[in-house]
């Protein structure tokens, strides 16, 4: 299975670099606030830092775009979405005995129907998180 791209390689497949086209900055502002506001939510939640889904802690904990930063450019939602704390959830990522990917990052917020990849994006992710934690306490 692959691994997530990076918020580094979403912001550059978004917005490639052109000469002077000002993206390099753009992209260092927008993965500076997206930083600022993980760390946020982060202190802000303080003990109760988990996945939303399972609330699992002692793993990967992963900050997940609800609105994917390759949809808020290409149909023209603000640009603000990339580090809005709206548009962010706390998902686990971890593998199983298996080995393969177990946790609810991939298996909810990358799941539509019953496809799952890392190149596609649940829009609900927020709720079926929030359906998932409740259905498993």
């Amino acid at each position: 299975m692959s691994q997530p791209p990076t918020i580094e390689d979403e912001l550059l497949a978004a917005m490639p670099m052109t000469r002077g086209s000002g993206a390099l900055d753009l992209r260092h502002e927008y993965l500076s606030k997206f930083e600022a506001t993980r760390r946020a939510i982060k202190k802000k939640r303080g003990k109760s830092f988990c996945c939303e889904g399972c609330g699992l802690k002692d793993v990967q904990l992963d900050t997940h775009h609800v609105i994917s930063i390759e949809r808020i450019f290409t149909e023209g939602f603000p640009h603000e979405l990339i580090y809005a704390e709206s548009n962010l959830v706390v998902a686990c990522r971890h593998n199983g005995p298996s080995g393969h990917e177990a946790g609810c990052h991939f298996h909810i917020c990358h799941t539509v129907g019953s496809h799952s990849s890392w190149s596609i994006s649940d829009p609900h992710a927020r709720e079926d998180l929030a359906k998932h934690r409740k259905e498993h306490q």
